[in-house]
């Protein structure tokens, strides 16, 4: 019985101990090894131990020790722990530890818009406070296997999305290689999970033009391996292997510019979805000190882009021009990054080229036809060049930084050109200064002063309703802010 055994090895020590004090230890470790182990029914009627008897006797049936369970905010601990005094002779295996951690976040935003003065509906774009989300995070372990639940809410829909709250992951893992392993760790992740695609960000709030169409903080549903070569080594090199089935149906791009975002001539997605999506990356790193490090990666993406392909007016309206037999795109994304980071001095880049288009509503949104025009599909470019490109400064609980991206979206179809088959380019690009302050570790204020820019493409209506169109060339203000966030987590 485990409680007899219990209390045999615990008296069976208190024995041991007074034998090797008194100098009368009568038998060696290796003969108290070779012991043949005590059945249940001799425990029952088994005399005091001889307190000659040395304790390794005992070793043979190790203590039974029930799952340990943590529960705890903040950082995780270790997911296997030995929470048992081990005897010298012959350590008992370490407990199964079971982790669960709760955490969460919120994050309150303060905006004025300066350009343009007034949104589509002409409508002033002036001071708006907001709850730009709160979240709740889960994560549980138990020895191998893990699981990830992360729940976000808002005020009100975000962008196209027509929900205000979401699951933005909800996965299940196994470690295939623990971290002690030569080429580990190795997780599998099963569920919902983030693309590992490029740089994943860029440490500011307002993110970027890739952010916005769709390339960065996109969760899908599938499977995800996630490993690492020479963990805690000098020079070691993170990859991910990543098949989803299908996409998220989730993410902050803006609306008909990325494939699940597309509306169409209304305010809500018409079906448009991201299928059949692998994603490879490998990140070598090279850590010369502990404030130190410099990594570069490389990535590749191909997925299907399927486009709406019924007879209702409005997913007809938002069908493009120049498609394949059954509606559908294939889509190729290549990239390659830097990131070089001192304890007080960060500085990152990312080149990224997509071939075959993700939408095909942007830069020309589709148009509903009127009593006295004709409606008409949307553009899209099938040729997209990305750059990014940031640094940051730190001083103590200050940090200065910056960000630039540009976007260059080649031979789009010129809509309503009097020349068959014309093309032209539309260029779009971000400048983002800011500063944020470490309050604490679970509070940070970051002030940001985007000016978003654009060189659009013919035909296109001007961001602000009550300006006149523009010249062919001229450069147009698509937002000009003063962003301040309060980020808080636990």
């Amino acid at each position: 019985m485990p409680i007899l055994r219990s209390i045999r090895v615990n008296t069976t020590l208190v024995a041991a101990l007074f034998a090797a004090s008194s100098g009368s230890v009568l038998t060696t470790l290796a003969e108290a090894q070779s012991a043949p182990p005590a059945t249940p029914e001799a425990d029952d009627a088994a005399p005091a131990p001889d307190p000659a008897a040395n304790t390794a006797a005992s070793s043979t049936a190790p203590v039974e020790t029930p799952p340990v369970v943590v529960v705890q905010t903040g950082a995780p601990q270790p997911p296997s722990q030995n929470l048992a005094s081990p005897l010298p002779a012959a350590p008992p295996p370490s407990p199964s530890t079971a982790v669960i951690k709760v955490g969460g976040g919120m994050i309150l935003l303060y905006s004025n818009n300066y350009a343009p003065a007034y949104d589509a509906a002409g409508n002033k774009k002036k001071h708006l406070i907001d709850v730009w989300r709160a979240s709740i995070v889960l994560d549980a372990k138990l020895d191998r296997f893990g699981f990830h639940y992360e729940f976000r809410a808002r005020d009100r829909p975000l962008r196209w999305m027509p929900v205000n709250s979401w699951i933005e992951e909800l996965y299940g893992s196994a470690d295939l290689l623990a971290p002690t392993d030569d080429f580990g760790p190795l997780v599998l992740k099963v569920g919902k999970t983030y693309a590992q695609f490029g740089r994943f960000w860029d440490n500011s709030f307002y993110g970027n033009i890739h952010l916005r169409d769709g390339l960065k903080l996109v969760p899908n549903w599938g499977l995800s391996f996630e490993g690492t070569v020479g963990n805690g080594k000098p020079l070691a090199m993170k990859y991910y292997a990543q098949y989803f089935v299908i996409d998220g149906n989730t993410s902050t791009s803006n609306a008909n510019r990325d494939t699940n975002s597309i509306v169409g001539t209304g305010t809500t997605p018409i079906g448009a979805r991201r299928r059949d999506d692998f994603v490879l990356r490998v990140e070598p790193s090279w850590t010369l000190s502990p404030v130190t490090n410099i990594k570069v990666g490389a990535s590749f993406e191909y997925f299907t882009a399927d486009f709406p392909d019924t007879t209702s007016p409005q997913a007809m309206a938002a069908m493009s021009r120049v498609k394949d037999q059954d509606n559908t795109e294939k889509v190729i994304r290549y990239a390659v990054d830097f990131t070089a980071q001192l304890a007080w001095f960060g500085l990152w880049g990312e080149y990224t080229r997509q071939l075959g288009r993700h939408t095909n509503a942007f830069p020309y949104p589709p148009l509903a036809a009127t009593m006295t025009t004709p409606g008409r599909a949307g553009a899209a470019s099938p040729d997209v060049t990305y750059w990014l490109v940031g640094a940051n400064f730190t001083i103590d609980r200050l940090t200065l930084q910056y960000n630039f991206n540009h976007a260059t979206y080649e031979k789009v179809l010129l809509v309503g050109s009097s020349t068959p088959d014309a093309f032209g380019t539309h260029r779009e690009w971000i400048h983002n200064p800011s500063f944020s302050v470490k309050i604490s570790d679970q509070l940070r204020l970051i002030v940001e002063f985007p000016f978003w820019l654009r060189k659009p493409v013919p035909g296109l209506p001007t961001m602000d309703p009550k300006k006149p169109p523009l010249s062919p060339g001229e450069t147009e203000v698509i937002e000009q802010q003063v962003l301040a966030t309060l980020h808080g987590k636990f």
